[in-house]
Parts: C-alpha cells; sequence; structure tokens
C-alpha cells in the first residue's frame, strides 16, 4: 500500500522543465554553455532570487515571494516535522519547476559533517574522526553521508569543516579534525573525494560522476576561524603563518574538487572574511584553483559588514561582498534583496552581479537539477527509509569509534599484575560494575553538534547494560549520574535570561556521596566524564544554551566543567580501580591552576579513554576496546595543554627554531611539556620501531618517496600509527621546529618481529610560502626527517633528505 501511494504522489507531482532543445537544459552542453545561456535569459528579480539563502524564513508564508522569480536554495524549507518533510519539499520543488518562467529548481541544503539527514547516520564528530589517522574511513564515511543526504533531496551539504583546533578555549573544536595542516588537508580530500566523487583543480565546471549518490560541498568556515580561542575572533597573524598553516587546507580542498565554501564570521589581518577581496578572489580563486567555485556566507554576515564600519548601509555591504567574491547569502531579507540600488549606486555592475548568479546555478547544474531527471528532484520515501541508519551504514559508525577513540592512560595499579583495560584481564573478579557520569547516558553529548537526530544512539549505558546481558556474563550495572550538564531531562536547565549566564545544575554536588558509595560498592567503576555540546545537537530538545562546548561555548578555563573534579576526586579516593571515558569535544585539563600536583586527577586515574563526540554507535564501540575486543588504534589529533597558559605552545608547527626555544616552564607550572602530545594514543600492545629507512635520500621538488619501518610488537594484534615530521635543517627564514610530512596506519599480528611496513610521502610537503614570490616553493637542500609513534616520541629515528634543484 505505501509503495503504491509514493507512486501516486510521484506520478502527481511530475517535473516538466521544458523543451531539452533550451541550451541550459541539454546535460550534453558544456556547463560553462549552460551557465552562460541560463543568465542570459534571467531578469533581475531572477538573478537576485539566486543569491538568497532564507536562513530565518517561515514556511509557507515567507517563500511566497519567490513563487515566480525561483530561489536560489534553502535551509532548511522552514520548521515541519519529518513526516511532512519530503511531501513539502516534492510540492516546494514541482512548483518551482513547472511554475516559474525558467523552470529554476532549489538548491535543498543540509548539515553533513557526520551526518546527512534526519533519521540518518550519526557518525562521530570530526574531534574523533580526526583521531582514526584513516583517510580511506573519513571518505567512507563523507560517501555514506552523501547518499543518505542525496536521498532525501539534499543536493549540497556544510561540509566539510577545515578549520583549525589550535586553542580548546574555543567551543567549536568538535567540528574540527585537529591541528596540523597536513593532517586536515588530507581529511579534507578524503571528506570532499566521499562527498562528491573524485576531482581535482576545475571540477567545478563538471557534472558529478555519480549525482543520485554525491552531494556538492560548502567547507567551513574560510578563513582562520577559530583563532584566538573565541568564536569569530580576529585572526591577526604573520602571512607566512596564515598562507603556511591556515590555508594549507583550502587549497589543498580547492585542488580536490571542492565545489564551495561558506565564509567564516571573522576578519583576517583587518579585512572581515566575507569582504576580503584577497582572501576570496586573489588567493582562493586565483591562487589555489578554486576558480567558479561558490561562495556562500554564514548567517547574517554579508549585512555584518556594516557592524565592522566597512559600509554604510545594506546595499553598499551587498556591493563590497559581491565584489570581492561572495556569491550567496544565509538571510532572509538581507543584503542582496538591495542589489537594486547598488546597481543603480554604480557600486556594483552587472557583470559581477551575473558571476555571482552563473556560480549559484553551476552548482544546481553540476548536480544534475537541470537534467530533466526526476530521480534528482524528487524524494522518493520508500528508497529513504531502506537506505537511512541501515546496519552496513551503523556498522561504519562503529568501526569509527573503534578506531578513533584514544587511549590516554592505562597504568598497573598496585597488587595488579596487569593494566586495568582490557577488562578481560580481570576474568572472574567483575561481578559489579558501577556507571557513574553525566555523560554516561546522555545520547545528547554522545552524538555531538550540527547532526541530524531521529536515529538511535547508544550510549555507554546502553552498551554496557547489552554486554551485561548477553549469553554468560553475569555482571550487576548499577547506575548513577553523580553530576550534571544541565543538557538531560534529569537535569533539566531552563531557557537562561541572559545568554551569558553559567549553564544551570552543573555544580550540583549533591549527587556526589551518593556516587562514591556506589563506586565504594563495586568491582570496578567506569566514571565518563566530558562536556555537553549544542546546536542540533542529538536527539536533545532542550535549549541550546544550556551546553558547556559547541557554538556559543567558548571557555576561560578547559577544566572539566561543573562538579565533575569534585566527583572524580571524591570516586578516587575510595578506589582506584577506575576507568574514565571523556566524552568532549575539546581537550580537558585536570586542575591545571594548582602548582603542586598540577592535573593530579589525570594522573591518578588509571584509565583514560578520550572518546571525543563518538556518534550513535558509542556504546558498543568503546565497550569493544574496554572488553579487549578490539585493540585501541587512535592516536590524538590535538595537543592536550596542561593549562590555558599552554595554549599553542607545543602544537608541533608552531615551536620555531630559535636561540631559546620555549623548554622552560612558566614560574607558576612545573613542567615544559603538554599533558598530551599530538599524536599520542596508547595501545594494549607495546610497539617498537626498530629501523627505518627512505626509498631514495635524494628528491627533486615533487617527488614521492617511502619511508619503510620495521616494527616488533608484544601483545595482541593492533595498529601502529607510524608519523613523519620534518625539518628543514638550513632555511632562508625562520621555519617552524617540526611539522608533520606524512603518516600510515600499519595492521601488526600479535607478538610480532619484523613486520615491514612502507609510509608514502611527498617532497612537495616540504614546500613553504614565500612571501617575496607570493607562491608556495620547496627550497632545494637537506631535510631532517623524524620516524616515530607521536610528535614526541623519544624512541624516533632520524633520517636525512636532499632535495635537488
Amino acid at each position: 500500500a505505501d509503495k503504491l501511494f509514493v507512486f501516486a504522489i510521484l506520478c502527481a507531482i511530475s517535473i516538466t522543465q521544458g523543451s531539452p532543445q533550451e541550451i541550459y537544459r541539454d546535460p550534453s552542453m558544456p556547463v560553462a554553455k549552460r551557465v552562460e545561456d541560463l543568465v542570459s535569459k534571467m531578469n533581475l528579480d531572477e538573478k537576485i532570487a539566486q543569491l538568497i539563502l532564507p536562513f530565518g524564513a517561515h514556511y509557507p508564508q515567507d517563500y511566497k515571494g519567490f513563487n515566480t522569480t525561483g530561489l536560489g536554495a534553502t535551509y532548511p524549507l522552514g520548521s515541519l516535522p519529518d513526516q511532512q518533510w519530503w511531501q513539502t519539499r516534492n510540492d516546494w520543488q514541482s512548483w518551482q519547476v513547472n511554475n516559474t518562467r525558467l523552470g529554476i529548481p532549489t538548491s535543498f541544503i543540509a548539515e553533513t559533517l557526520h551526518s546527512g539527514y534526519s533519521g540518518g547516520t550519526q557518525f562521530p564528530m570530526p574531534c574523533l574522526q580526526g583521531s582514526t589517522w584513516d583517510t580511506a574511513l573519513i571518505e567512507n564515511i563523507g560517501s555514506i553521508i552523501a547518499r543518505e543526504a542525496r536521498v532525501s533531496g539534499v543536493d549540497r551539504g556544510f561540509s566539510p569543516v577545515l578549520h583549525f583546533c589550535t586553542d580548546p578555549r574555543f567551543g567549536r573544536c568538535e567540528e574540527s579534525f585537529g591541528e596540523d595542516p597536513k593532517l586536515i588537508s588530507d581529511y579534507g580530500v578524503a571528506a570532499v573525494t566521499g562527498l562528491s566523487g573524485p576531482g581535482g583543480a576545475g571540477s567545478v565546471n563538471i557534472p558529478l560522476s555519480d549525482p543520485k549518490n554525491q552531494i556538492a560541498t560548502e567547507a567551513k568556515h574560510f578563513a582562520a576561524y577559530s583563532f584566538g580561542g573565541r568564536d569569530g575572533a580576529p585572526a591577526d597573524m604573520s602571512e607566512y603563518t596564515l598562507l603556511d598553516v591556515y590555508l594549507k587546507p583550502w587549497r589543498a580542498y580547492a585542488q580536490a574538487g571542492g565545489r564551495g565554501i561558506m565564509a567564516a564570521h571573522n576578519s583576517v589581518n583587518n579585512m572581515p572574511c566575507h569582504g576580503n577581496k584577497k582572501l576570496l578572489t586573489d588567493l582562493l580563486r586565483n591562487k589555489f584553483g578554486f576558480g567558479d567555485g561558490l561562495c556562500a556566507s554564514d548567517a547574517g554576515d554579508i549585512n555584518r559588514l556594516q557592524s565592522f564600519r566597512l559600509v554604510p548601509n545594506a546595499s553598499a555591504a551587498a556591493a563590497w561582498a559581491l565584489n570581492a567574491g561572495m556569491d550567496q547569502e544565509l538571510q532572509f531579507n538581507g543584503a542582496m534583496v538591495h542589489v537594486p540600488d547598488a546597481l543603480q549606486s554604480g557600486l556594483l555592475n552587472m557583470s559581477t552581479l551575473d558571476r555571482a548568479v552563473g556560480n549559484v546555478l553551476r552548482q544546481k547544474i553540476t548536480a544534475g537539477l537541470m537534467d530533466n531527471d526526476t530521480s534528482l528532484l524528487l524524494v522518493d520515501p520508500v528508497k529513504q527509509q531502506a537506505l537511512l541508519d541501515n546496519p552496513d551504514h551503523r556498522a561504519v559508525a562503529k568501526t569509527a569509534v573503534e578506531e578513533g577513540a584514544v587511549l590516554l592512560r592505562n597504568q598497573v595499579l598496585e597488587g595488579m599484575s596487569a593494566p586495568l583495560l582490557p577488562l578481560i584481564g580481570l576474568g572472574e573478579s567483575i561481578k559489579k560494575i558501577a556507571l557513574i557520569g553525566p555523560n554516561a547516558d546522555n545520547a545528547h553529548s554522545t552524538a555531538g553538534g550540527y547532526t541530524n537526530s531521529g536515529s538511535h544512539v547508544v550510549t555507554v549505558k546502553e552498551g554496557l547494560v547489552t554486554a551485561a546481558n548477553a549469553s554468560g556474563n553475569k555482571w550487576e550495572i548499577a547506575y548513577e549520574r553523580g553530576a550534571c550538564l544541565g543538557d538531560t531531562p534529569e537535569c533539566p536547565c531552563p531557557i537562561p535570561t541572559n545568554p551569558l549566564t553559567a549553564p544551570c545544575g552543573i555544580d550540583d554536588t549533591s549527587r556526589i556521596p551518593v556516587a562514591t558509595a556506589l563506586a565504594a560498592d563495586s568491582d570496578i567503576t567506569v566514571l565518563v566524564l566530558g562536556d555537553s555540546s549544542t546546536i542540533l545537537a542529538g536527539d536533545s530538545k532542550l535549549h541550546h544554551e544550556t551546553g558547556t562546548c559547541g557554538e556559543h561555548f567558548d571557555r576561560d578555563s578547559l577544566d572539566l566543567p561543573g562538579a565533575q573534579m569534585a566527583l572524580l576526586q571524591s570516586i578516587l579516593n575510595v578506589t582506584k580501580k577506575v576507568v574514565v571515558i571523556l566524552i568532549t569535544g575539546r581537550t580537558a585539563t585536570f586542575g591545571a591552576s594548582y602548582f603542586d600536583g598540577a592535573n593530579a586527577l589525570f594522573f591518578d586515574s588509571a584509565s583514560i579513554i578520550a572518546a571525543w563526540r563518538p556518534g550513535e554507535e558509542a556504546g558498543n564501540g568503546l565497550w569493544n576496546i574496554m572488553n579487549g575486543t578490539v585493540n585501541p588504534s587512535g592516536r590524538s589529533a590535538h595537543t592536550w595543554p596542561r593549562s590555558v597558559g599552554q595554549v599553542h605552545q607545543y602544537v608541533p608547527w608552531y615551536l620555531p627554531t630559535a636561540a631559546r626555544p620555549p623548554t622552560d616552564p612558566y614560574g607558576d607550572l612545573a613542567q615544559a611539556t603538554p599533558l598530551v602530545p599530538f599524536g599520542y594514543g596508547l595501545s594494549y600492545s607495546n610497539f617498537t620501531i626498530v629501523s627505518a629507512s627512505v626509498s631514495t635520500d635524494t628528491l627533486t621538488c615533487n617527488q614521492t618517496f617511502n619511508v619503510s619501518v620495521t616494527i616488533n610488537s608484544v601483545g595482541p594484534a593492533g595498529k601502529l600509527v607510524v608519523q613523519v615530521y620534518f625539518s628543514q635543517d638550513l632555511s632562508a627564514r625562520v621555519r617552524f621546529n617540526r611539522m608533520l610530512l606524512c603518516f600510515a596506519k600499519i595492521s601488526v599480528p600479535a607478538n610480532a618481529k619484523g613486520v615491514l611496513g612502507t609510509v608514502t610521502c611527498s617532497s612537495k610537503d616540504f614546500e613553504a610560502w614565500n612571501m617575496d614570490t607570493q607562491d608556495y616553493e620547496v627550497d632545494p637542500g637537506t631535510y631532517s626527517l623524524y620516524v616515530g609513534q607521536s610528535s614526541q616520541d623519544h624512541e624516533t629515528k632520524t633520517l636525512t633528505i636532499t632535495v635537488s634543484n
């Protein structure tokens, strides 16, 4: 009956896109010709409508004005229940195609950071994905997200996120892959390949190779967003740091076929990104090869050029942004409706307007929206429901948890012969497990922000209870939250009258005695701490301003928020058999403000797993790590500072060579090393890199070469992330001390000797921005390579390689 109903609907909403003889409707014609033909047929109102993505508008009343002109894009189509969405979307698209003069479809956009559509698979957030060190997995995740989005009528997605997390005070660190330009570049290329298919510079003028399963990407947030640890903080830095670090992932994205970008809220070197011609046109479009790609705004930011005091009114803001290289505005009744005034005043010319309109249309054409193919325009809910969050997709989500969770500590406790993890080593001694913590049963924090809710999230509690009920297991699972993050039904937090006030409930210590007694009465305690995410987070219907991490939630302290420090201390006072799981969007400190014993709670905890935002399969994937079914292989893509004062200081690329490198501690901090270095992570195996060699010791400036390693291991089968860093031995300018060059995740059998592994590298990644020539160059000379298991591996193997002229 359902299939007959769907067939009737699809027949009723027919798409008749006009004569195929029209050049702009002819798939056999070059994309550039199709764009040129369509723009030439449009009137001014129709052109302006393509520049608008009416964020904040209400359906249907605010959309009536686009019934005759068409509409550039929508995100989303008002606030509609999921069961009404596909029908309403089909009605709207059918109207646009059949009843507007030129029949131009609307582009439908979704958040595709780590899910594709409501009810679809909720993968771990990029903060965990970055710790997998597995680009093939990132590409696969992107491919699944694209398929789930496209079957739901989405042709354009807000992702990948290419900003850095160099300052963990920034609440949106959870959206970032990490802090290193090489790592973020490789992940960005993998993500766009999965979402849009393989491509290269100039791909914006080539149709998607499989449009039924691919979407156009809109990478965020261009550029240097997150700098300074505050949302929208000015990014004032040297040209060298900007080009050699913060813009490298954007260059890689453009050259891999990225089709769109979203400009960032902030300014870069005193010019807002939305009005920054040097960034948008001179560098991104011309130097990096982005060309005719789509440059779209973040919410309200074109109009916000007035707040920067660059322009006196909205029409001038629209002109400034378009002249700088922007194409589309994310705002209802924003600056773009004033384009006629900008044309009349001479601030804007028609050719610039046509370029912007053409870039919007180009993305629609390459996505197949104008190819007379009904399957690319209308949602079939039967196909949609069969694909969304299917078992194969959930399996990939679980794999991501298993590959990206980072084992930070795993100590042998007094009286024990082996570390606390894996729990299988404790055998019959486990009868009762205390499960404690505000994130133990928190689907909201587990799924993370900027996701699409609707699929089932397996929390840590559900994962442990399922395991306890499995055949042969006789454990008792006793649960107590112990502390609040103010974002769950059991810790309700009313909407604050002042958004800047601290979230309610998080300082409540009333449940700590109950939790402590439970821990004392149990054989082992699993303590799930962290922070809460905001903005479209999981299944939570609570107000987004009650979070402790995510957009709008930058912090001035990195200590675990609320009463969690007191909870951890109280439990450690009665038992040392504690596995701490951190479900968090940023790195954390554990009492950084104390000189004596700074971060003592970190070092007093026997076992710590950084689970980040693990997504819908959190409980199952983390249990597999805890019980030893999976040998942890995640390696941190973030440096964990010991205090806020260490922010930036120990990011590998940040340390410049100098007469006095920053090896001395601050006067009020005893240690001069990070809490956890970049690239660090433990395994249940002890790996040793016995030797390393290069396939050639002399290279040209753009040559691939291999670093070969020999690995020994003691323990179960596992995976080792071999990391190769480099420094330039002699340079005409000060270069960063040590930068990631290449990496590989290598499978190693149990108790193995002489396992051979290969890491593929390229001398092109030695390049640096030359401010004199205004280009990226590889200097001839010698480079030192450091082959190890983290950025501060004390057993690094050092090699020398020479780049010739």
